[in-house]
């Protein structure tokens, strides 16, 4: 029994396996040039099939597609055989651990830079000092969003940022659940922020949107214990919950911060700044051409002076910016994400304006991915001719 592919190169050299009456030379260029394009989760899509007859006829369908549009009756048949299948059940971006977000980064073709080595932060000497900001005194880290984020505000203020009409304002989203994320493995996640800045003047739906900076609060197991000791009345029939002394950049701490940097890509058209911060402590991380770029342990003024930075960037305080408008590094994470928002979840990864940045051949690709992450949590449907007919 021929072992299946499990990447793209072995995929490749299955394909020049085959003797020319089962592809042509022809075909084994068109399908070589098709998958040298996909990563390794890709390639393995088109050797779900129970055996290598099936796998040959798939390829041929894969060569064929190089030549289709958008508008191939077989891409139809794939988008009427998903409407039918229901949506995955959606796990808490919160529940999500720093292991689960590796994989899923891995997944998504992202490589982790340690920013701290790779592109440190240095504030210049004539920069002002940033102050931090007391957690302790609210007794959750709901309570303190409101006083955090107006933390920021100020000290972002203070670096020369400018808010009101025409510039920036910092959004209270806590109570929000906007951020949604569907994974080729057919995982969906959703969740939201604590606060974003962005453009002045909207409502906070639309913030989400056009978000600059994400903001996630974490109160330390530090601030917690204060908190605790300055009013025990608070917690005389509770246990008390705490974990690492300082906020760190680990558990579902990294897990929740990357998903949901993740899903705040897939809904705007501006790059996005995400600060996780317990107010004494920053972990700043920004998606970049093919890396999530990380920079942990900050300090205030650290993380605010990349922050104000990163606000004085071209067509920040632009709303509805355009790709075309901004950096090709910035861009290319962002239109990759586009394909993950889940409007409609797996039926909304092949709506027409999702597809128009994929060849033919990535389009029938995509239409294998997201096929084979509804299958397992979909109820049987009888497959339409036309898709069975690319098996045989």
């Amino acid at each position: 029994m021929v072992a299946k592919p499990t990447g793209v190169d072995e995929a490749i050299d299955f394909v020049w396996s085959q003797p020319d009456t089962a592809l042509t030379p022809s075909q084994k260029q068109s399908i070589t040039a098709a998958l040298a394009k996909e990563t390794d989760v890709v390639a393995r899509r088109f050797f779900f099939a129970p055996d290598p007859e099936h796998w040959v006829g798939t390829l041929k369908n894969l060569a064929a597609s190089r030549e289709l549009d958008t508008g191939d009756s077989k891409l139809d048949q794939i988008l009427s055989l998903l409407k039918a299948k229901a949506n995955p059940k959606a796990i808490p971006m919160s529940n999500i651990g720093s292991t689960e977000a590796d994989s899923i980064l891995l997944e998504l073709g992202f490589l982790q830079e340690d920013g701290n080595k790779a592109y440190p932060i240095v504030v210049p000497a004539q920069v002002s000092a940033c102050g931090s900001f007391d957690y302790s005194q609210f007794s959750s880290e709901n309570n303190g969003t409101p006083g955090l984020l107006k933390h920021h505000q100020k000290q972002l203020t203070h670096l020369g940022v400018q808010f009101g009409r025409g510039n920036f304002e910092i959004y209270d989203v806590h109570t929000r659940r906007d951020l949604k994320l569907l994974l080729p493995s057919g995982t969906s996640y959703n969740g939201g922020l604590d606060g974003v800045a962005a453009p002045w003047g909207l409502a906070k739906a639309g913030a989400i949107s056009e978000m600059r900076i994400a903001y996630e609060h974490k109160q330390s197991a530090a601030q917690k214990r204060l908190y605790r000791e300055a009013h025990p009345e608070d917690f005389e029939d509770r246990e008390s919950e705490y974990g690492d002394e300082q906020t760190t950049f680990t558990g579902r701490r990294k897990g929740q911060s990357v998903v949901a940097l993740l899903a705040a890509c897939a809904l705007n058209s501006y790059p996005v700044l995400f600060d996780l911060t317990d107010g004494v402590v920053h972990h700043v991380l920004q998606l970049t051409g093919t890396s999530l770029v990380s920079w942990t342990n900050l300090t205030p003024q650290q993380a605010y002076y990349t922050q104000a930075q990163w606000l004085s960037r071209p067509n920040a305080a632009q709303r509805q910016n355009s790709l075309e408008s901004i950096p090709e590094d910035d861009a290319a994470p962002l239109k990759k994400m586009r394909l993950y928002k889940p409007e409609g979840a797996a039926l909304a990864q092949l709506s027409p304006e999702l597809l128009e940045d994929l060849s033919p051949a990535e389009r029938v690709a995509r239409a294998y991915h997201v096929l084979d992450s509804v299958a397992d949590f979909a109820s049987p449907l009888p497959m339409p001719d036309a898709v069975s007919a690319w098996y045989g």
